[in-house]
């Protein structure tokens, strides 16, 4: 094929390929070449390491672009790399860490990690791994500075309500398992209408309350309410008192208890000490026993 050298078009006529390319010196195996219409490779050693295509995408160590992506680094093994680096050091390194598809954005320097919009900062990891969001000094391993808003979601923030939809006879001096069987609420379906059990799925530290309506026909002396933990008590509150025959009365319990988000599961008990028909009363859903717990805090 000729070659055409012109003062105004340049050098046309040969397109070459990687290994042997149209514009090369004295190494003849490196240099450019036309692998087709509109594109222009860059070849070493006789193989293509880098091209520019038609649709203006920077192409290395491939021939394949993906949408409208305009820089694409690929690598046999799997990890296509793109460092940046100031001066010195070994900078900061974007990769694809293998072919399962793993990446990784790395700053292999003792340094911080930035991230901005609008040329402002708004997160750091510092070189402890410390993340700060609102604040370039972060002393925590999160660090916020300004509100923060959590959307819950299944496995996110454990949390229930629910109530005793009926009257219960108990025996008197019993300590027994109050029925609570219908749910205002359960957010990650952790509590069980049926055993009356609630056991989260999410290790951490949970507030749990519970209350008793109580109820006794003849003689009421004492009205107490328990939480059991995987079927041990380790809370009760209770008063001991005088209470007018037929008429209902409550009490309450509160406590933050430890769950280990597999095994631990609490409910709540109560006991009517007295004579004749003694019951966990109801009147309706917001006169009866209750029962609710919520995770405060991680484990």
């Amino acid at each position: 094929m000729p070659v055409t050298i012109n003062g105004t078009t340049g050098v046309s006529g040969v397109d070459g390929s990687a290994s042997t390319p149209a514009v090369r010196g004295s190494d003849t195996n490196t240099g450019v070449f036309y692998p087709a219409a509109d594109v222009l490779a860059f070849t070493t050693n006789g193989t293509e390491d880098m091209r520019i295509n038609a649709a203006g995408g920077v192409l290395v160590n491939t021939t394949t672009q993906t949408g409208s992506t305009r820089l694409v680094v690929a690598d046999s093994s799997g990890a296509g790399q793109i460092r940046a680096i100031h001066s010195t050091g070994s900078g900061l390194l974007i990769s694809q860490v293998s072919a399962s598809g793993d990446a990784a954005i790395q700053l292999q320097d003792n340094a911080n990690l930035q991230f901005a919009t609008n040329n402002s900062e708004r997160m750091r990891i510092d070189s402890s791994g410390n993340v700060g969001i609102g604040t370039s000094s972060p002393s925590t391993a999160l660090h916020v500075v300004g509100e923060v808003t959590a959307t819950q979601g299944v496995g996110g923030y454990p949390a229930f309500n629910a109530y005793a939809s009926a009257a219960q006879t108990v025996t008197s001096a019993t300590p027994t398992k109050i029925a609570i069987n219908t749910e205002n609420f359960d957010t990650n379906s952790n509590f069980n209408t049926t055993n009356n059990r609630f056991t989260p799925t999410v290790e951490g530290y949970y507030q749990v309350n519970g209350t008793v309506l109580g109820n006794g026909a003849t003689t009421m002396t004492a009205l107490l309410v328990f939480i059991y933990k995987n079927g041990v008590n380790i809370r009760r509150t209770g008063i001991v008192t005088s209470f007018t025959a037929g008429n209902n009365s409550q009490v309450s319990v509160s406590e933050v208890i430890y769950m280990n988000g597999t095994t631990d599961y609490i409910e709540l008990y109560g006991q009517i000490n007295g004579t004749g028909t003694l019951q966990f009363g109801f009147s309706s859903s917001v006169t009866t026993s209750s029962f609710s717990a919520c995770l405060v805090r991680g484990a």
